[in-house]
C-alpha cells in the first residue's frame, strides 16, 4: 500500500469516528481529528503536551502479543504530560456505580492522583473512596501480622490517611469521602475494587524508566486487569518528553 492510499485509509477512519463522537456528544463538544504520520505511541506522547487528557482503548493481548508488540497503553501512561484514561474493551458507561476511587500509598501519597478525584467525584456527584492495601510479603510473615498486628496497623494507618486527606475534604466539602484500609496486595485490592466502581485513579511513578517501568508494578497490572476506566496522573516533577526522547 502506497502512503497516499495508507493516507485516504487514515482519512476515512479519522471521519468514521468525528461522526460516531458526533453521534453522542451531538454540539456539546469542538471535535477535531489529526492524522500523525509518525508512531502511535511518540504522537500521542506529542499530542499530550498541550493536552488536558488522553484517552486510550485497551486492547486484551495475548501474552505472546504483549511480548512482541509491547503496551501501548503503558508505553503512553509512563510518559505521557497530562492524564490518561485506559477504557477497558466492553466497558458500559451506561451502568454507573456513583463511585470513584484512588489508590493511596500511606507513606507517599500522590497529590496528583488525589488532586485528579476530588473533582471528578464533585462533578459526577458521587462518593470518592480512597483505598489503601498492603500485604506482608512472605507467608510466615503474613500469617503472624494477621493474627497479632493487623488490628493496630488498620487503626493507625486509617488515622494517618485522614489526617493527610483533610486539606481536599476542607476544598471539597461536597464531597463523601470514605477511608478504606485492606490487608491485601495492592494490584488484587483496586482491582476488585474498579468491579464497582466507575473511575480508578492512581499516581505515576517519577520520571519514567524505558518502556513503561515507571507505571510501577501494581499500576501496570491495573493497565490491564481494570474493570472500570483507569485514569493514571503523570508526576508533577516530570518534564514533558523531548523529541529526542520519542
Amino acid at each position: 500500500m502506497s502512503k497516499e492510499d495508507r493516507r485516504d485509509v487514515g482519512r476515512e477512519l479519522l471521519a468514521e469516528a468525528s461522526e460516531r463522537l458526533r453521534t453522542i456528544v451531538g454540539d456539546a463538544v469542538d471535535i477535531r481529528t489529526h492524522l500523525a504520520e509518525a508512531g502511535i505511541v511518540a504522537s500521542l506522547l506529542i499530542a499530550s503536551r498541550k493536552a488536558a487528557l488522553v484517552v486510550l482503548r485497551r486492547r486484551d493481548l495475548s501474552a505472546v502479543e504483549r511480548v512482541f508488540t509491547g503496551s501501548i497503553s503503558n508505553a503512553v501512561a509512563a510518559r505521557s504530560s497530562c492524564p490518561v484514561v485506559i477504557v477497558p474493551a466492553g466497558w458500559d458507561h451506561a451502568t454507573t456505580h456513583n463511585r470513584v476511587v484512588v489508590g493511596l500509598d500511606d507513606t507517599a501519597l500522590s497529590p496528583e492522583a488525589i488532586d485528579f478525584a476530588f473533582p471528578t467525584a464533585q462533578e459526577r456527584k458521587a462518593t470518592l473512596t480512597a483505598l489503601h492495601a498492603w500485604r506482608a510479603p512472605v507467608l510466615y510473615d503474613d500469617i503472624i501480622f494477621s493474627r497479632t498486628s493487623e488490628h493496630t496497623w488498620r487503626d493507625t494507618t486509617q488515622r494517618h490517611l485522614d489526617q493527610e486527606l483533610a486539606p481536599w475534604r476542607e476544598r471539597h466539602p461536597e464531597v463523601q469521602c470514605e477511608v478504606v484500609v485492606e490487608y491485601e496486595r495492592p494490584a488484587q485490592a483496586l482491582s476488585a475494587a474498579s468491579a464497582s466502581s466507575d473511575l480508578l485513579v492512581v499516581g505515576r511513578r517519577t520520571r519514567p524508566l524505558p518502556r513503561g517501568l515507571a507505571l510501577g508494578s501494581v499500576t501496570r497490572a491495573l493497565v490491564r486487569a481494570c474493570a472500570c476506566p483507569l485514569v493514571v496522573t503523570p508526576h508533577p516533577e516530570d518534564a514533558d518528553v523531548t523529541d529526542d526522547e520519542l
